[in-house]
C-alpha cells in the first residue's frame, strides 16, 4: 500500500496492534516465528507507516526493547557488531528516517540507530571498523541524508540525548558513487512543465524569485556547530524560493501523495470503458488525499529552520485550467495566506 500510495488507516490500525502484540508475546518468552521479525521486516513495515504518514504510538513501549533485546541483549553491551548481526545499515537508516518522519525519538532505539549506523562515538567513530562489520562498503547516501535529517530533528524538537554525528561528516562515511563524475553530495534535480507555468504565475504578479533553489547540510545544521566535512552537500531543494523573504514553494505532484481507500469518494469519480473492461477511476482531490510521510518531513524542517512554506496540490493548479487571470490571483492568495 505504501509504495502505491494508498492509506487504509483500518489496516494500518491493525497491522499497528499486531506488531505490538507479537513483540509483547516475544518479549514474554513466546518466540516463535510469528513473534520474531527480522531486520528487514520490522524496517519495512515502520518505513511504511512513514511514508503513509500514520503515527506509531509504540515506538517506546514496543519496537526499543524488542530491538535492544534481539540485538545486544541490553544497552549496557551496545557495540555496533552486535547490531549487525541482526540489521543491515540501510534497515537501520529505513528505522531512523521512519523516527524522524513520525517526529518520536525514544532514548534507547536513539542510541542504538546511531550505535549501528555510525558506532559508539568519541574514539569509536571509525568508519572502516563500521565497514567491517556490515561487509559494505560504507552508508548508501540515503542513510547520509536520513542521519542528518534525523539529527537536525532531535536538535530543533529539544531532545536531550547527547547524540551527534562524527567530526568531518560524511566524508569517510558514504559509498562512492558508481556514476563516473557524479557528485556524491549533488541531488538529481528536474522542473517539469507545472513548475515551470506556477514560477511564471508568480513571477507575473512581482513574486521575486529562483527555481529549484538548494539547501545545503551546512544551512540545516548552521545553528548546530556540527564541523561537516562536506558543508555543502545538497540535501533539500525547493521548486520556488523567494531568499529573501525565505519563502518556499512546492509544486507537488501525485507522488507527493497517500490517498485515503478506507471510505468511497462522494466527488470526483467517473466509470470508464477502458480496453472493453468498466472501471471507476476517480480524481486525485483534497478530499481524500493528504501530503504523504516524507512531504510532510522535507515541510517540517524547511519551518524549523525559518522558511515559511506553501504546498500548491497539482489538482488545484490545472482546476485553474492555464487562465492567467485565476492563477495570479490564486497565487496572490496563497502570498497573504502565510502573510506575504
Amino acid at each position: 500500500m505504501a509504495v502505491l500510495g494508498f492509506k487504509h488507516i483500518p489496516f494500518l490500525v491493525a497491522a499497528e496492534q499486531q506488531l505490538l502484540e507479537r513483540v509483547n508475546e516475544y518479549m514474554n518468552g513466546k518466540k516463535n516465528s510469528m513473534t520474531t521479525f527480522k531486520g528487514q521486516e520490522l524496517a519495512n513495515l515502520l518505513w511504511a507507516f512513514a511514508i503513509l504518514d500514520h503515527p506509531i504510538h509504540d515506538l517506546q513501549s514496543c519496537v526499543t526493547p524488542f530491538m535492544v533485546q534481539t540485538t545486544v541483549g541490553s544497552m549496557e553491551n551496545l557495540q555496533p557488531a552486535a547490531i549487525a548481526n541482526v540489521y543491515r545499515r540501510q534497515e537501520l537508516a529505513n528505522i531512523a528516517w521512519s523516527c524522524a518522519v513520525i517526529g518520536s525519538y525514544p532514548p534507547d532505539l536513539m542510541k542504538l540507530l546511531y550505535c549501528g549506523l555510525i558506532g559508539d562515538g568519541g574514539d569509536q567513530f571509525d568508519a572502516s571498523h563500521l565497514n567491517e562489520c556490515y561487509r559494505d562498503g560504507g552508508l548508501q547516501q540515503e542513510a547520509v541524508m536520513t542521519l542528518i535529517y534525523l539529527q537536525l530533528a532531535l536538535e530543533q524538537e529539544g531532545q536531550d540525548n547527547r547524540l551527534c554525528l562524527p567530526r568531518n561528516f560524511p566524508e569517510g562515511w558514504s559509498q562512492k558513487s558508481s556514476t563516473p563524475g557524479a557528485s556524491d553530495f549533488e541531488l538529481n534535480l528536474s522542473t517539469s512543465k507545472i513548475q515551470r507555468n506556477v514560477g511564471a504565475a508568480f513571477h507575473r504578479i512581482g513574486f521575486d524569485h529562483v527555481q529549484e533553489h538548494i539547501i545545503t547540510a551546512a544551512e540545516l545544521l548552521q545553528n548546530q556547530g556540527l564541523p561537516l566535512s562536506s558543508a555543502y552537500q545538497d540535501v533539500i531543494s525547493l521548486d520556488i524560493a523567494n531568499l529573501q523573504s525565505r519563502i518556499g514553494i512546492e509544486v507537488d505532484g501525485p507522488a507527493h501523495y497517500v490517498a485515503d481507500i478506507g471510505t468511497p469518494p462522494t466527488t470526483g469519480g467517473e466509470v470508464q470503458v477502458i480496453r472493453g473492461h468498466v472501471e471507476y477511476r476517480f480524481s486525485m482531490n483534497g478530499e481524500r488525499h493528504q501530503i504523504n510521510g516524507p512531504t510532510a518531513l522535507k515541510k517540517r524542517l524547511l519551518e524549523q529552520i525559518g522558511w515559511r512554506t506553501i504546498n500548491i496540490p497539482f489538482w488545484e493548479w490545472y482546476d485553474l485550467g492555464g487562465d492567467e487571470v485565476n492563477e495570479e490571483a490564486y497565487c496572490r492568495s496563497l502570498l497573504q495566506q502565510i502573510g506575504h
